[in-house]
C-alpha cells in the first residue's frame, strides 16, 4: 500500500529518520485523527462524496472504517514519519509473532555486493510447499500487521484441507536505503537458498501485493532477460515455478491515467494514495533501458515470450474500484499473450489490496467476495 503525500527523501539518507518538528507533526496529526476520522465516516455513509459501486457500500462497517482510518491518517504524514511510526520489518514481525504466542524464525541471507535480506517465516519452516511472498509498501514502507495476518489466516484454512504450506517473506530493503535493483538481488538470493534446503521451483509459488507483485513481475522478466548486474537465478535447467500470484500490482510507476480513468476516477476512496509521488522516486534509480523490469506494462510486446517456460500458472487480481485497475488490466494482457495459463480477476467493489485490507481491523475476512478465490488458486496449484 502507498501513504505519502507531501515529500521524498532528499534530506533523510537513512530510514525511519525524523527531526524534532517531525515528531511534533505526527502528535498533531494523531490528535487531529478523531476528527477527520469522524467527517471522513459522516461523508462515507451519507454518500457527500464521490459515487461508488454498490458492491462497496455493501461492505461491513468494520471494513468501511479501516479504510476511513487508513484515508484520514497515513496522507498527512511523510513517508519518514510513516516510517518511523511503523518501525523496521523486522519489528512488526517480532511484535505479531509475540503478540499472537508464534515462534519467531528468521533466516538472514548474505546476497553479495554488500547486501542482505531476511527471510520471516509464517508459522512452522516448511520446504516441502513454500509461498515465497514479497509484501507490498510502495518501495519504502516494510511489511505491516495486516498482510501477515492474511497469510496466517490462508495458511490455517489450507491446513484445515491437508496442505501444509510454508510461508516465507521477504523482507526486501527499502528506500532510501535499497534502490534499484536491491530488492531484486535479495529476491533470486531468497529464491536460491529456498532450494538450498530442499524446496524444488515446482513447489515454490511466487505471490507479491502491489509493489511485491511489481518484484515478482522483475523477477519473472530477470529469467527472461538476465539483468546484466544480478548473476541469473542459479536453478536446474527446465524446471518451472508452480505459480506466480499478484494482488494489485503496481506495474506502472508514472504517467498511471494513460491505461484509462481508473487512476483518478477512484482516487478518493481507494487506499493507494500518493503512488504518483512515491514512483518517480523510485524509477529515478532505473536507467531508461531497464524500465520494463520496474513498469512491466511499459515492455515491449514480445517481453514475456517464453513466459509459460518459467511458471506453469499465473494470476492476476485488481479491484474494480480501485486506482490501479486499468494498469493492471493492461499488464495482465501482455502477459497472456505468452501464457496459456493466466487468469485475472477483477473483483466487484474491491479496493486496493482488497482481502489484506479486512485484516486491518478484523482476524478474518469480512465477507471478501476475493479471498476464496485466492485461497482456491493456490491450493489446486499445489494440489496439481
Amino acid at each position: 500500500m502507498f501513504w505519502e503525500t507531501k515529500s521524498s527523501f532528499s534530506v533523510q539518507p537513512k530510514y525511519g529518520v525524523i527531526s524534532f518538528s517531525n515528531y511534533l507533526h505526527i502528535i498533531f496529526v494523531l490528535f487531529l485523527l478523531p476528527f477527520t476520522l469522524a467527517l471522513e465516516a459522516i461523508r462515507t455513509f451519507l454518500g457527500l462524496t464521490e459515487s461508488i459501486s454498490p458492491a462497496y457500500t455493501s461492505k461491513p462497517r468494520k471494513r468501511r472504517i479501516g479504510d476511513a482510518l487508513i484515508r484520514s491518517s497515513f496522507p498527512a504524514l511523510t513517508a519518514p514519519e510513516v516510517q518511523w511510526v511503523m518501525g523496521s520489518g523486522l519489528d512488526v514481525y517480532q511484535k505479531w509473532t509475540k503478540q499472537y504466542k508464534m515462534v519467531p524464525t528468521v533466516d538472514y541471507l548474505d546476497c553479495g555486493e554488500g547486501v542482505g535480506t531476511h527471510l520471516l517465516w509464517i508459522g512452522p519452516k516448511r520446504t516441502d510447499k513454500v509461498i515465497l511472498y514479497c509484501p507490498g509498501g510502495a518501495y519504502f514502507y516494510p511489511v505491516q500487521e495486516q498482510m501477515l495476518k492474511f497469510w496466517r489466516y490462508a495458511q490455517m484454512e489450507w491446513e484445515k484441507q491437508g496442505l501444509n504450506i510454508g510461508i516465507a517473506v521477504l523482507l526486501y530493503s527499502v528506500l532510501p536505503e535499497g534502490e534499484f535493483p536491491t530488492q531484486l538481488r535479495q529476491a533470486t538470493r531468497a529464491i536460491e537458498y529456498l532450494h538450498s534446503i530442499g524446496c524444488e521451483p515446482s513447489n515454490i509459488q511466487l505471490v507479491g501485493d502491489s509493489a511485491g507483485g511489481n518484484l515478482v513481475s522483475q523477477v519473472l522478466s530477470h529469467i527472461l532477460h538476465p539483468l546484466p548486474s544480478i548473476p541469473p537465478l542459479n536453478l536446474p535447467s527446465s524446471t518451472r515455478f508452480r505459480g506466480a500470484y499478484m494482488m494489485s500490482p503496481w506495474v506502472s510507476l508514472v504517467d498511471s491515467d494513460q491505461w484509462g480513468d481508473s487512476f483518478h476516477a477512484k482516487a478518493y476512496y481507494d487506499i493507494a494514495k500518493g503512488v504518483e509521488n512515491l514512483g518517480p522516486i523510485y524509477l529515478a534509480h532505473v536507467p531508461s533501458s531497464f524500465t520494463p523490469y520496474a513498469e512491466p506494462v511499459r515492455a515491449p510486446d514480445d517481453w514475456f515470450a517464453g513466459l509459460d517456460d518459467v511458471v506453469d500458472r499465473i494470476m492476476v487480481s485488481t479491484g474494480d474500484e480501485e486506482r490501479l485497475r486499468d494498469q493492471d488490466v493492461v499488464f495482465y494482457e501482455k502477459m497472456k499473450e505468452h501464457h496459456g495459463n493466466a487468469v485475472l480477476e477483477v473483483q466487484d467493489g474491491g479496493l486496493h489490496d482488497d482481502p489484506i485490507m479486512d485484516f486491518f481491523l478484523s482476524e478474518v475476512p469480512l465477507e471478501n467476495t476475493l479471498t476464496p478465490i485466492v485461497l482456491e488458486w493456490i491450493a489446486k496449484g499445489f494440489k496439481g
